[in-house]
């Protein structure tokens, strides 16, 4: 197993078979550090349990599915309480692409380019390549006024922080 764990799917942390559906999951644990400035929370003894497995010991001490799927799901079943608290606080747009990235089971997780522009995220564009080619990310932040979530330690976060994040492009 190569790779950070903050960004695996559960299905290669289960060490099952797995297919391009975790680089979705991947994404979605970027887009997550974007909009809330936090990662998704899996359970850190599962992480240090599987940190300190030996490279002869293989995947024997992976964790099950039944662990992986218990410090992922709520209490309630709804799957969701590994995400940030901030989470709550993004528009119903941003949750929405956090869910559909951030889905245990990797079958009913976006997987392509078109279901990603179904969600609520994207009601609103209807783009083809080219013009997706031609738009600058500056000029999207910019048109749309794009907010970050708003952490308590800075007095007030501006579009121009999001701008300035691609001053370097």
């Amino acid at each position: 197993m190569c790779g950070t764990f903050k960004y695996m799917a559960p299905e290669i942390l289960c060490g099952e078979p797995y297919g391009h559906a975790v680089d979705w999951w991947a994404l979605g644990v970027i887009a997550c550090q974007m909009l809330t400035q936090k990662s998704p929370n899996i359970k850190r003894h599962l992480l240090r349990r599987r940190e300190s497995v030996e490279p002869e010991d293989g995947l024997s001490n992976a964790p099950s599915i039944a662990q992986i799927n218990g410090c992922l799901q709520d209490s309630d079943g709804g799957g969701e309480d590994f995400l940030p608290e901030e989470v709550q606080q993004l528009t119903h747009e941003g949750r929405d692409v956090l869910r559909k990235l951030l889905t245990i089971e990797p079958r009913q997780r976006i997987r392509s380019v078109m279901a990603l522009q179904r969600i609520s995220l994207y009601k609103d564009y209807n783009l083809s390549s080219k013009q997706l080619l031609s738009l600058s990310p500056r000029e999207i932040i910019a048109r749309d006024a794009i907010r970050i979530y708003e952490d308590r330690q800075f007095d007030q976060l501006t579009n121009q922080c999001a701008i300035d994040a691609f001053l370097d492009f």
